[in-house]
């Protein structure tokens, strides 16, 4: 039976770690080695079969400013499916969504235009041409993110429609996660 749990940082098992820190390395290469468990405010989502992690992501606390009004959002990163083709990913996209709806926050994640219609399956609002907007606080964090989708979970529309309506700079506090 497939169920999700969301432990954060500090609760999470060394187990889970090593098997996500693993799996990064396998799906995104070298550069995702280490144990970045402990830097930063972290929650996990795992969906689990058993104690077996069948898929896994990232949800990362996140300051996000637009139009000089401040939001707390959670970025949604790092998702794996570990065993693909079972719908795995599915599963967990829609737990992390409604573990949003749960906590009435937003989520915002990146990706390749490729996977926009997974994500839109899911239930999320995807929005195009807008990756370039956003902007970090420290001007030494830049990346190559032109290109990216922003899929996006919020309980309250306006966001999403302010977002996809006008050309203002989204102001963040980490690099795309």
């Amino acid at each position: 039976m497939l169920t999700s749990q969301f432990p954060d940082n500090h609760t999470i098992t060394d187990t889970y770690i090593d098997l996500i820190n693993e799996q990064r390395r396998l799906n995104f290469g070298d550069d995702f080695s280490g144990d970045f468990s402990r830097q930063l405010e972290m929650i996990y989502a795992l969906l689990l079969d058993n104690d077996t992690v069948k898929a896994f992501g990232t949800l990362l606390s996140v300051d996000l400013t637009h139009h000089n009004t401040s939001y707390k959002i959670l970025g949604i990163g790092n998702v794996v499916a570990i065993e693909k083709g079972h719908g795995y990913g599915k599963h967990l996209m829609i737990a992390i969504r409604n573990y949003l709806a749960s906590q009435n926050i937003i989520g915002i994640g990146f990706c390749e235009p490729r996977l926009s219609k997974f994500y839109r399956a899911c239930g999320y609002t995807v929005i195009k041409n807008i990756s370039d907007r956003f902007h970090y606080s420290s001007a030494n964090i830049q990346k190559d993110h032109e290109a990216l989708d922003v899929l996006c979970y919020t309980p309250n529309n306006e966001f999403i429609r302010s977002l996809q309506t006008d050309k203002t700079p989204i102001h963040i506090n980490q690099p795309i996660w």
